[in-house]
């Protein structure tokens, strides 16, 4: 996906020519599980509708969710 390192556990990729998306997962603890958490830089509901976004959420999900337990 061309995703970048900006980190130990976040990354962030150019998903669209205009927009990019940053993603972080949090290690599981004694008190908490562990929990992905995606941002979109500010700019992207200027060209993409909310339910747009929405989908490009879902299918960025779709590989990481595939990778649980392997």
């Amino acid at each position: 996906m061309g995703a970048r390192s900006n980190g130990t556990l976040a990354w962030r990729a150019r998903v669209l020519p205009f927009a990019e998306i940053f993603w972080y997962l949090d290690p599981a603890d004694d008190e908490f599980p562990a929990a992905a958490r995606y941002n979109y830089d500010a700019n992207i509901f200027y060209y993409l509708p909310l339910d747009a976004v929405f989908g490009l959420t879902c299918m960025l999900a779709d590989p990481l969710i595939s990778l649980k337990g392997k």
